[in-house]
């Protein structure tokens, strides 16, 4: 028996694609998908002159997170979801008067009308730390339109309202011929403010730790947890705060406070009550 074949009309033969070929086309493809989601998602933030860069990486699912500063003018290149907040560093001076109705009285009972300028800045060395605390106080869309707003927020909401109590005190506490010669700089009272409080909590935290071992059965409404990591902890984290302020606030708070103790101890010793006899009919009493 003979069979003759015969093409059929409309179905050619057709010869298979080498796999070579189908996986080049495929990485080719599977490429430039790629490099258009790298151009669309990547970034070359520029922070200009007089600015400090916060840059943080971005992430697809998750936060983003710190990636570094810059100081500008410079930008890091192109990068994958890289994003910047510039934070100005430039020194601004603001102005807050006392006129009118906000004029203060003297111990006097002058009333004084003046005016309190100040120079402020960012340090450029604290800004991760600054941005880690305050950032959440600007939205990002007012940031871009006004790359200052970061630092004229901050003034507004940190330090204007402690700048004029510390104005008003000072005036306040002093005759009104006596005023303008006798301010000192906010700088300066404000590390001795600072050393002095810091130094307060270190003694309040080695209080805690020596009360609940020398007298462990004394009544406590509050009892604190995880002892004694968290005083040696609150401990450490003041010094490293004190640690950060100027030697010369370090001299004038120990030449203070040997002045203090001196006062303290040379009244205390002839007129403490506690190192004197017990009153006649009256006896001590140690409560548990």
């Amino acid at each position: 028996m003979t069979i003759a074949s015969h093409n059929l009309p409309g179905l050619a033969s057709r010869r298979p694609m080498p796999i070579s070929a189908t996986l080049g086309r495929t990485l080719w493809l599977l490429g430039g998908a790629a490099a258009f989601v790298w151009f669309v998602g990547s970034h070359n933030p520029f922070t200009p002159a007089g600015y400090v860069g916060y840059l943080t990486k971005g992430a697809i699912v998750g936060q983003s997170r710190f990636y570094g500063v810059q100081r500008g003018p410079t930008s890091p290149g192109r990068t994958w979801l890289l994003d910047v907040t510039n934070v100005s560093v430039t020194p601004y001076t603001y102005s807050e008067e006392f006129t009118g109705n906000e004029a203060v009285l003297s111990r006097d009972n002058l009333k004084i009308a003046f005016g309190v300028h100040t120079v402020w800045r960012m340090d450029d060395t604290k800004i991760p730390l600054f941005m880690e605390r305050y950032s959440t106080t600007t939205s990002r869309r007012d940031t871009e339109r006004d790359p200052d707003i970061i630092v004229k927020v901050a003034y507004g909401n940190f330090v204007r309202e402690p700048l004029r109590t510390f104005a008003r005190d000072e005036v306040q506490r002093r005759n009104g011929l006596e005023v303008k010669d006798a301010l000192i700089p906010i700088g300066d009272a404000a590390d001795m403010t600072n050393i002095g409080t810091l130094f307060a909590f270190v003694l309040v935290c080695i209080g805690v730790v020596i009360l609940r071992y020398t007298k462990p059965d004394q009544l406590r409404p509050f009892r604190l947890p995880f002892m004694p990591v968290v005083p040696i902890l609150g401990m450490l984290a003041c010094l490293g705060l004190m640690g950060f302020l100027p030697w010369v606030t370090w001299i004038r708070f120990a030449v203070w406070t040997a002045i203090g103790i001196v006062v303290y101890m040379g009244y205390g010793l002839k007129h403490s009550k506690l190192a004197g006899p017990s009153p006649e009919g009256h006896q001590t009493v140690r409560i548990k």
